[in-house]
Order: structure tokens, then sequence, then C-alpha cells
């Protein structure tokens, strides 16, 4: 496959929901105590915050097949000087051949033109096994937020 990254608009954003759910299939997977909170998450649900903001405050690029179907994607949002890498995704044959790297570069040059001095991206418990992908691309881990999750008994 060639390289085929296009940058979509909001009102294509449809297109990345079969990939964002295998993302929140993995969250569900892979959490040891949040699986209920990816479970009762919702494409629709997700999208509500990013609709929500102006069409220049989100960059959404997508790995395009030769066939014209969506393989990967990459979300990033401004807000201010603060830039987010929200949500990238790979389907798993096309991992580990650059394309993730190329997904998050696009997206840093994205927010670092619209004058983001930081740039964040927040990971999922039970994905910590993406940091050292994230670090390639220049992210250092800054603090650990720990969360009682709300399945969990107050006797615990």
């Amino acid at each position: 496959m060639r390289d085929n990254i296009k940058t979509i608009s909001l009102r294509d954003i449809h297109i990345i929901k079969p990939l964002w759910e295998g993302l929140n299939a993995q969250h569900c997977t892979g959490s040891d105590g949040f699986k209920t909170h990816y479970a009762a998450q919702t494409f629709e649900m997700r999208c509500k915050k990013i609709l929500s903001l102006a069409e220049d405050c989100v960059h959404i690029d997508v790995l395009i097949s030769d066939a014209g179907e969506p393989k990967g994607y990459c979300v990033c949002t401004v807000d201010g000087t603060t830039g987010e890498l929200d949500s990238l995704y790979l389907l798993p044959e096309y991992r580990g051949k650059s394309f993730g790297q190329q997904l998050a570069q696009r997206g840093i040059s994205w927010m670092r033109s619209k004058g983001c001095t930081d740039i964040i991206v927040t990971v999922a418990d039970g994905n910590e096994h993406v940091f050292p992908f994230y670090e390639k691309q220049g992210f250092k881990v800054r603090k650990t937020v720990l969360q009682i999750p709300k399945s969990v008994p107050e006797d615990v």
C-alpha cells in the first residue's frame, strides 16, 4: 500500500466510526478497571465533544487503502495554546509500517502550525504498550493519574 493519508472535514467524521469502534473494543479488552466505562461509550458520544468545536480547531487525518477503505486515523484538537492528539488507531495489519508515525507527525505539525505550545496525548488504562511509540514522537510521561473505577465497591 502506498502512503495515502487524507485530511477530512468534520462533516466526514463518520468515515472513522468502524476504526474508532475497533479502538474502543481494544480499550474494553485491555482495561482492568474501566471496561464498563469503555463499553458504555459510543462513537456518537465521543463525537459530541469534537463536533462542538470549530472546524479550524479539529484536524482529522485518515489512512486510506488503495481500494478506498479507511485503515487508520488520527484526530487532533486545539484549545488555545494546548493541542491534544485525541485519538489514533490503525488496523493491526497496518501497524509497524510507519503509518502511525506519519499520522501522529502530521497531527503534531498541524497543532504546532496552530500555535500550540503544549501538546498532549492521553493513554488509556491497558494501552500502556503504546508509550514507546509516543516517546518516539517526542512525548514524555509528565504525570500519572489514578482513578477509582465506578464499578469498584467503596469498601475495597
